[in-house]
C-alpha cells in the first residue's frame, strides 16, 4: 500500500504576534501558469478529454513519481530547472517555480522534531512534511473558512493521537537539501532564528 502524499514546508517566520507559542508561517513550493497554453489532455479513471491550461497552481510534494522527499539537491535542482525549462518552446505552457505560505501552530512543530531528534528547538529553514488533512485545515485558516481557534484545535488533536500517521513530521535530510540549494542561490540572508516551546 503505498503511503500518503505529504507536502514538504519550510519554517519562515517566528510566532505571529506576541504569543511565543503562536502561529508561525511555513513556505510551500509550488509551480504556476499564468498564461493560456496549447490543448492539453486530463487522463483520470477511464476518463481523457482536452483543455487548455490556465491560472494552474500545483503544490510540490516530491522531485518525481518515484521519490517521496527530495534527498539530494540535484533532485530540487532538477525538478526547478524541468518546471522553468517548460514554456521554452510557444507550444508548451509557461510554468514558473515558486513558494506560497500558510500558518501553523509553533507547538505541532516543535513536537514533530522532537519525535525525530529529540530536539526542541525549531529553526528558520526546517523542513516539515504536512500530511493532506494538516496542509488543508491550514488553507482553510488562510482562507479565514476557519478561525486561530480551530486550527489550533486541530493540530492539538492531531498531536494527542499521536499515531503512526503524524499531521507534522520533521524531515533532516530535506532540511539540509533545501539548506544546501538555499546557500547557493539567495546566498547569507539572516541566520536561522531558534525557537523553542
Amino acid at each position: 500500500m503505498p503511503m500518503p502524499h505529504t507536502i514538504p514546508v519550510a519554517l519562515d517566520s517566528t510566532p505571529l504576534g506576541s504569543d511565543p507559542e503562536g502561529l508561525v508561517r511555513m513556505v510551500y513550493f509550488r509551480f504556476e501558469a499564468d498564461d493560456p497554453s496549447t490543448t492539453l489532455f486530463l487522463q483520470t479513471g477511464g476518463l481523457s478529454f482536452p483543455f487548455i491550461l490556465l491560472g494552474l497552481e500545483g503544490i510540490v510534494l516530491s522531485p518525481n513519481a518515484n521519490q517521496e522527499q527530495f534527498s539530494s539537491l540535484s533532485d530540487l535542482k532538477g525538478l526547478i530547472e524541468a518546471v522553468e525549462a517548460l514554456g521554452s518552446s510557444s507550444e508548451d505552457a509557461s510554468l514558473m517555480f515558486g513558494t506560497g505560505s500558510i500558518w501553523v501552530p509553533l507547538s505541532s512543530l516543535v513536537t514533530g522534531k522532537r519525535m525525530v531528534e529529540s530536539e526542541r528547538q525549531v529553526e528558520r529553514g526546517d523542513i516539515f512534511r504536512l500530511s493532506a488533512a494538516a496542509f488543508r485545515q491550514a488553507w482553510l485558516f488562510l482562507e479565514g473558512q476557519i478561525d486561530e481557534s480551530s486550527l489550533r484545535s486541530w493540530f492539538s488533536g492531531q498531536l494527542a493521537l499521536n499515531s503512526e500517521s503524524r499531521a507534522v513530521s520533521f524531515s533532516s535530510l530535506e532540511t539540509k537539501v533545501f539548506r544546501e540549494w538555499s546557500e547557493e542561490n539567495l546566498g547569507d540572508e539572516e541566520r536561522p532564528t531558534a525557537m523553542t516551546r
